[in-house]
């Protein structure tokens, strides 16, 4: 009887307690569904006013929440986004769109960068006829020891720092016409002498001779001979005299080539051995114009003994690079135009607007043994947009304003690709020091060779 009381009332206590729940569970939902139709009812502008989030929320857990998002650039668009002030967080589309425009700028500067080397390669290889005669053979290649060509070596091998000084910069500022060289002629060419050829005999002794390039489209200014001598410690005389001589061809006087003087020279013995220059001009021009008269010339300083003090070729050991020398100067054709432009100079920031970059040049990376000086130069290069207010005061300009534009969506025509082009509005000229094809050294001017200033036409 007691187990079966204690039964009953264990039941009857269970069914209390989940009745107690049941009623619980049901107001819980009423409540909620009254909360609901509540909430339902309260107008617009009524929702906004109360917060979704405690201060305790955006002083704590929001900051973290940004900061994670900025610091992996991730667009992340969530209710968070919606609920707080846009005003205090970043547009990260724009961002992203931004980023993107600057890297693709950067790509376009690379290939406009290396566009301009290749253009500077070939347009070098074209004056020099690299491209139709090859690379000058410079397995023997000697440097000659006159002075004048020790200081210009020493000047053009310092060209890119003086062309680049802050002087220099200043006046290429305030000029503001441009002026291009249309020819890359050589102004300067040093020649060694040779033996005179197999093909031609002479009675004349210590002769010497120069291969004349015959070219009649430049005009030779000047032409010095610089011969050395060496010292001679058993000279008896107190003066040494030092002769230069041409040699006539056979004529109307004489059925032999004769010898005729063309420069003379007295020195003390003490003051004879070293270099020594003569002016020759007359005798080059002729050459140039009328090859067959170039029979050699005969070079002489004579110690009592009879012995030429004079370096000849062909030359060995110590007396190497002290043959005669021959140094001519001509004069270049030019060709004037003038442009007019905006002037910005950049390094590699993020200025989108047509500019001029830095870029340098290096001629032992192509390989170019044969270049003296100098090895490196500034070529700089343009890159950047143009809009219509940076185009320059010309009629091109005017036009090209006129034509429509392409967009992201819609691809380039014909039309729109003659559109303003950032591209070099002044530039100047490279002199460069460096062995011919035939074994001379020479030095060239070569036109628009570096971009002084850029802009939009």
């Amino acid at each position: 009887m007691h187990r079966l009381f204690h039964s009953l009332l264990f039941f009857a206590l269970l069914s209390a307690v989940y009745a107690v729940a049941i009623n619980q569970t049901n107001d819980t939902y009423q409540a909620l569904e009254q909360e609901s139709k509540e909430l339902t009812s309260i107008p617009e502008q009524e929702k906004l006013t109360e917060p979704l989030y405690t201060d305790d929320y955006y002083t704590d857990i929001l900051p973290e929440l940004t900061l994670e998002r900025e610091s992996t650039a991730d667009v992340v668009y969530d209710e968070f986004n919606d609920t707080t002030n846009s005003t205090e967080y970043y547009d990260y589309e724009e961002v992203k769109e931004t980023k993107q425009i600057k890297c693709q700028m950067c790509r376009i500067r690379d290939e406009q960068k290396r566009h301009r080397v290749e253009a500077i390669k070939n347009r070098i290889s074209h004056v020099l006829k690299l491209d139709v005669l090859g690379m000058p053979n410079t397995t023997a290649k000697r440097l000659p020891k006159v002075p004048s060509f020790l200081r210009l070596r020493e000047k053009y091998e310092n060209a890119q720092m003086q062309s680049d000084s802050p002087s220099r910069r200043k006046e290429e500022r305030l000029r503001y016409q441009d002026v291009q060289e249309e020819y890359g002629q050589p102004e300067r060419t040093y020649s060694f002498a040779k033996e005179l050829p197999a093909e031609m005999t002479s009675e004349f002794e210590n002769i010497i001779y120069f291969e004349m390039q015959v070219t009649p489209e430049k005009e030779t200014n000047k032409a010095l001979l610089w011969v050395y001598v060496n010292p001679d410690d058993i000279i008896d005389k107190n003066m040494t005299e030092i002769y230069i001589y041409t040699i006539d061809p056979p004529g109307k006087f004489s059925k032999v080539p004769t010898k005729r003087e063309i420069g003379r020279r007295k020195r003390h013995y003490m003051k004879a051995s070293g270099w020594h220059h003569f002016d020759i001009l007359d005798e080059v021009q002729k050459w140039t114009y009328r090859p067959h008269l170039n029979l050699g010339l005969v070079v002489e300083a004579l110690d009592e003994a009879g012995r030429n003090l004079v370096v000849l070729p062909p030359t060995f050991g110590v007396n190497d690079g002290y043959e005669p020398m021959l140094d001519m100067r001509t004069s270049l054709r030019k060709s004037t135009r003038s442009k007019r432009s905006t002037e910005l100079y950049c390094d590699q920031g993020e200025e989108t607007a047509c500019c001029r970059y830095p870029l340098e040049v290096d001629f032992v990376a192509f390989g170019w043994d044969f270049v003296i000086a100098p090895l490196t130069y500034a070529a700089y290069y343009c890159a950047g947009e143009c809009k219509g207010e940076q185009l320059d005061d010309t009629l091109h300009a005017h036009v090209i304003q006129q034509a429509p534009s392409p967009t992201l969506s819609q691809p380039a025509t014909a039309l729109s690709n003659v559109g303003p082009c950032c591209t070099p509005t002044k530039m100047s000229d490279l002199a460069m020091l460096f062995f011919d094809h035939n074994s001379n050294i020479a030095l060239t001017r070569l036109p628009r060779m570096k971009v002084d200033r850029c802009g939009c036409a």
